[in-house]
């Protein structure tokens, strides 16, 4: 075949790029070993991407803790004080339900069983019921309760108590006699520390209460009058239905006809039958 010399350079110079080509496309091919494809190197990502962003938490912290108090009280402007008055302490991982000294009770509370009955005994001051005519000496007093917790904070109790006394006729004291005292009272307790295992509370109430007592001359005289009973105590938390309670408390009566106001103290132990309520789980 008789083509033009310049056709011919051509075709070779063809053939020598298709040539060139096939070299470095082999060139480029990564060998294969042990009859195994080559998996090019890929550089990993960094840690940092791979994760999942993290967030520092405290597990037993579900919201806001009140700030710390310098007393058992608290202080007015750096919110403790409201904790202890909102009534609203509904949430068992409420952080706000015991502030204080007190040793917090942790995966149970007061109110899991918030009905309480309780019974009691110890003595009590009575006052003299007509100063130079009728005298009184100390008696034991004891009874019985029924209350509710409706707040960490808060509670209120009825009350029934008994005391036989021993009269004393000064103008007489070859004689004696004997008197009878009954008090009956609705109270409110504030505890200001909260659900704690030692819990210290202050009480206020007002009722009634009920004299019977014979006189010198042999008459039986009846008396009733409008008590307020005040004063503090303690509870110690033993079982969710059971706990220890003392007291301390001025049996005010207010004075009538055939008995004057007196303040009659009261010194009491006993102990309290917890129930009632849904037992929540309370998780601190």
């Amino acid at each position: 075949m008789n083509l033009p010399k310049w056709n011919w350079i051509a075709m070779v110079q063809a053939a020598c790029l298709v040539a060139l080509s096939v070299c470095l496309v082999e060139a480029q091919q990564p060998d294969q070993v042990d009859g195994q494809p080559y998996i090019e190197d890929i550089e990993p990502l960094p840690k940092t991407m791979l994760q999942a962003p993290t967030v520092e938490v405290q597990a037993e912290r579900s919201f806001e803790t009140p700030g710390s108090t310098e007393h058992w009280f608290g202080g007015f402007g750096r919110g403790q004080y409201a904790h202890r008055f909102d009534m609203m302490h509904k949430n068992p991982d409420d952080p706000a339900r015991y502030i204080g000294f007190g040793q917090p009770l942790i995966g149970t509370s007061w109110r899991n069983r918030p009905i309480h009955a309780d019974v009691f005994g110890g003595t009590i001051m009575l006052q003299n019921l007509i100063p130079g005519e009728i005298d009184q000496a100390a008696a034991f007093f004891d009874g019985v309760r029924l209350g509710y917790d409706f707040d960490h904070y808060w509670g209120m109790e009825a009350r029934f108590g008994f005391a036989e006394g021993r009269l004393i006729y000064p103008s007489n004291t070859a004689i004696s006699g004997k008197s009878q005292l009954i008090l009956v009272d609705y109270s409110m307790q504030f505890y200001p520390w909260g659900d704690s295992t030692w819990r210290p509370y202050a009480t206020f109430g007002l009722g009634a209460a009920i004299f019977q007592y014979d006189d010198e001359f042999g008459r039986t005289r009846d008396q009733t009058q409008v008590s307020m009973p005040f004063g503090l105590g303690m509870k110690y938390f033993i079982h969710q239905r059971i706990a220890l309670r003392f007291e301390l408390l001025d049996n005010v009566t207010f004075g009538g006809t055939d008995a004057q106001s007196a303040s009659n103290f009261s010194v009491t132990a006993g102990f309290e039958y917890r129930f009632g309520g849904k037992n929540p789980s309370y998780f601190r």
